[in-house]
């Protein structure tokens, strides 16, 4: 069996050893991050009046129609957010708003969705919220991988985060922001893969 690889041809399989695992996304559903572990959600405090910001890389060009986040204790009385996603900027930081999709009801518990139109090239994009009620909970990750690494080898940082009064988002995202253990899970649905 002269001029046969029995391993199998490296140039012929090529694409299985360096595509981007996750540039396989599937329509229909809703994602938060790439670097979230499924396994160890846990409700905290969204915070009132902090703006935070999580990182979300785009492995291929997509379209969404949807940003949400799920409410898993209410708020009191008029309790909200608003969310949005920034462009990425230098050294891994949000610069300019691409998008402020409105303002979600946290009076009360579930899925709490916005419609949107948003076509993303491949590349990291920021998904940020604001909130204004101090006692509406949402899931966060807390063990997780993040490409903002390590100040500390204990803990891994997931958000931006810092102290903006409740309102439109700002745009572009502040300076000075502080770096943050957990991944707030603001997510977004698929539309399409584009």
């Amino acid at each position: 069996m002269a001029g046969i690889d029995r391993y199998g041809s490296h140039a012929a399989t090529l694409d299985a050893h360096t595509r981007n695992l996750w540039g396989k996304l599937k329509t229909g559903k809703y994602i938060s991050s790439l670097y979230r572990a499924q396994f160890d959600f846990i409700e905290a405090l969204a915070e009132a009046n902090y703006l935070k910001a999580m990182p979300f890389p785009v492995p291929r060009p997509i379209t969404l129609d949807r940003i949400a986040i799920y409410v898993t204790t209410a708020g009191g009385a008029g309790a909200e957010m608003r969310l949005g996603m920034y462009n990425d900027g230098v050294n891994l930081y949000p610069a300019g708003l691409l998008l402020d999709a409105g303002v979600i009801d946290a009076t009360t518990t579930g899925i709490k969705a916005i419609i949107i139109n948003q076509a993303l090239a491949k590349g990291m994009y920021w998904l940020a919220y604001v909130c204004n009620d101090a006692t509406a909970k949402i899931p966060i990750v807390y063990y997780h991988a993040s490409p903002l690494g390590y100040g500390d080898p204990r803990y891994n940082a997931g958000n931006y985060y810092l102290s903006y009064t409740y309102g439109v988002l700002p745009d572009p995202f502040p300076s000075g922001a502080n770096e943050g253990g957990y991944l707030y899970l603001v997510s977004v649905r698929i539309a399409s893969l584009d």
